[in-house]
């Protein structure tokens, strides 16, 4: 009678030992045989590509199958490549998205949560998932060089009305079509610049025309380490045109079906310890300090306990 008993107890105890094993498994973020191949895309600037990077190596250490594909380009280019599977993984940002899927009809607001509610709404249209969004954001900024601020003293984005015939702004190719770009000052500030010069995302070409004063307002990332360095000013905006632009992880459906609770784990606990001031870092690093956005991500994912 003791011995059935014994036996049977010792059976509790190994079927109790694989359940917690798979119930771990699934909390760690440790990735099912079947799991997906996740393909992540980035644009063409630094962040974009420090953050693909940074869940690109993250997944791998958890064991999940990982490819890449990065410096696609803007978002005209690369959401495309996002809905037809050319891509299933992508760190996105909410307010651009939603504006870019809502035909820059200004449908992001200054809210996160009602910006991330209306966003994940729209994504299930395109067959896309968000997970969950993280505390870090990332916003397109009306910036001047310092000559100008030093002649008209600036302060927020209302001010440029009056003189913005004199001055020229810089930007993206896109950004005479998006909201919270050229077309947000135009068509809600009423502000028409003597000229607009194509140039691109925040990138090298913007900085170096505002240095040059070959552009006296740009449209730079409110996380760019250089706004700092290089004594520029993040004009106030008192009428917003961008909405809250928190970093998201927006995945294929089928592919955040496919992997699971593992993969959510894995993904939430990267976008858990991003933060406004860490992609300040991060991107100071990359563009002022010269140093690989893959050996950064690297680093920050070690500092972090990720890998």
């Amino acid at each position: 009678m003791s011995r059935r008993i014994f036996i049977l107890a010792l059976g509790l105890l190994v079927l109790a030992a694989g359940c917690s094993s798979k119930t771990n498994s699934k909390v760690s973020g440790t990735p099912a045989a079947n799991a997906p191949t996740i393909n992540i895309g980035s644009a063409n600037f630094s962040e974009s590509k420090i953050l693909a990077e940074i869940y690109a190596q993250g997944l791998q250490a958890k064991g999940f199958k990982v490819t890449k594909k990065l410096n696609i380009g803007a978002r005209e280019v690369y959401f495309p490549a996002l809905e037809n599977g050319q891509i299933n993984f992508f760190p996105e940002y909410i307010g651009s998205t939603l504006n870019f899927l809502t035909k820059q009809q200004d449908a992001a607001k200054p809210d996160a949560n009602a910006t991330y509610s209306a966003l994940t709404t729209e994504l299930k249209k395109h067959d896309l998932t968000a997970f969950t969004m993280a505390s870090a954001a990332d916003q397109d900024g009306v910036v001047v060089n310092q000559q100008t601020e030093n002649a008209y003293h600036f302060t927020k984005v209302s001010d440029l009305k009056p003189q913005a015939s004199k001055l020229i702004f810089g930007g993206p190719p896109e950004c005479p079509t998006r909201i919270a770009c050229l077309k947000g000052l135009e068509t809600v500030y009423g502000i028409h610049f003597k000229d607009f010069k194509s140039l691109d995302a925040g990138g090298p070409l913007t900085i170096a025309a505002l240095q040059s004063n070959g552009i006296q307002v740009g449209d730079v990332f409110t996380t760019d380490a250089r706004i700092v360095a290089d004594h520029f000013t993040v004009l106030q905006q008192d009428n917003p045109i961008v909405g809250a632009e928190n970093v998201v992880p927006i995945l294929a459906s089928s592919v955040a079906d496919a992997g699971g609770a593992s993969l959510k784990s894995a993904v939430d606990a990267i976008t858990a310890k991003l933060t406004t001031a860490g992609l300040t870092d991060l991107n100071k690093q990359v563009d002022i300090d010269k140093k690989d956005p893959s050996a950064v991500a690297k680093a920050w994912l070690q500092q972090n306990g990720l890998m």
